[in-house]
């Protein structure tokens, strides 16, 4: 993808931002009366803040995962949300239901951070901040936090995303 550069030498770092696709995939180009349709516009960095799936299953992780492994952007960072339960290493362990696989919690980062994750060109985050430097020499830094309000329910604040030279 081109970079736009200003006179001022700032170069221009197409950001899409997304969230509660909920196992979604794209609708097809044809399907107008869905906004959420092939082709999404073209990004440097596509920013999933959460809500991958409806309830966290393995199946809903990977078929997620195809539908962002369409996506045309340089960097696909992902973030767990509320709805990805099996992502939540604490609520998995404490809380999951009686008859869940007690492996997946671990089956599901490794959907996440592994080899098919690494060939659609998606990075899983987790809380903390992390740098990133796009091809073009963009650098910037994302950070986020998880706040919880009660036993089983929390928030993302993404915090910022900063630094972008």
């Amino acid at each position: 993808m081109s970079q736009i550069i200003h006179p001022s030498g700032v170069r221009s770092t197409r950001f899409l931002i997304m969230s509660d696709t909920h196992d979604q995939d794209l609708f097809p180009a044809s399907d107008t009366t869905h906004a959420f349709r092939e082709p999404l516009p073209k990004a440097d960095v596509l920013l999933h803040c959460g809500d991958l799936t409806m309830v966290g299953g393995l199946d809903e992780y990977r078929r997620t995962l195809r539908m962002l492994s369409k996506v045309d952007a340089e960097l696909k960072l992902v973030i767990a949300g509320n709805h990805d339960l099996s992502l939540d290493k604490d609520y998995w362990e404490n809380s999951r239901n009686r008859h869940d696989d007690p492996d997946d919690h671990d089956k599901a980062v490794e959907i996440w951070k592994g080899d098919a994750a690494k060939k659609a060109g998606v990075t899983y985050l987790e809380e903390g901040t992390h740098t990133f430097t796009l091809k073009s020499g963009v650098s910037f830094t994302v950070s986020f936090v998880l706040v919880f309000f009660g036993k089983h329910s929390r928030v993302h604040l993404p915090g910022s995303i900063k630094h972008i030279f």
